[in-house]
């Protein structure tokens, strides 16, 4: 096959191959966490690993300290 011919066609394939590269790399990357297997449990890490409540945050609805009773 001639070159200008062979450049002219790479010129059209080149650009969903290279989209797929890309596309598949950030696929891999972005993989959830697992959250029921054992893999998750060895970790320690579950659906709701939350430290406190939704409600509570830094200060706590009735703590002296808070900047609202101030």
């Amino acid at each position: 096959m001639h070159y200008l011919a062979f450049n002219y066609l790479f010129r059209f394939i080149h650009i969903p191959i290279t989209f797929l590269t890309y596309l598949s790399r950030y696929l891999w990357a972005v993989r959830p966490s697992p959250q029921n297997s054992a893999q998750a449990k060895k970790l320690g890490g579950g659906p709701a690993a939350r430290k406190s409540p939704i409600d509570e945050g830094f200060y706590s609805v009735g703590d002296e300290q808070s900047p609202s009773t101030e």
